[in-house]
């Protein structure tokens, strides 16, 4: 039986570890953060240089805007996908009880 406590946040913990999803949105922000700032720099490497530097930020936040929504969405898709499945499962789970 594994060793369960709840810690002093309140989320239910096995072995001193947050819970699977806590260690999920934690890499998925990692995740986020990083595929944010390359996508800046990388508009940086094609752009830095050819035009004015007001104009290479404006373009580097428009673009890292736009790779941000991009993100928001897929995350949202797949917190509906989860919630559809959960509800799916609970459904058939309620039908055989």
């Amino acid at each position: 039986m594994p060793d369960v406590r709840k810690s002093a946040a309140g989320y239910i913990t096995t072995c001193g570890r947050p819970p699977g999803h806590m260690r999920e949105i934690i890499i998925y922000g990692i995740v986020a953060i990083s595929s944010l700032t390359m996508i800046a720099y990388t508009v940086r490497m094609f752009i830095g240089g050819l035009v004015s530097p007001s104009t290479e930020y404006t373009i580097m936040a428009i673009v890292t805007l736009i790779g941000a929504t991009v993100l928001a969405f897929l995350t949202w898709d797949v917190v509906k996908r989860r919630r559809a499945a959960a509800e799916a499962g609970l459904a058939s789970k309620q039908e055989r009880d």
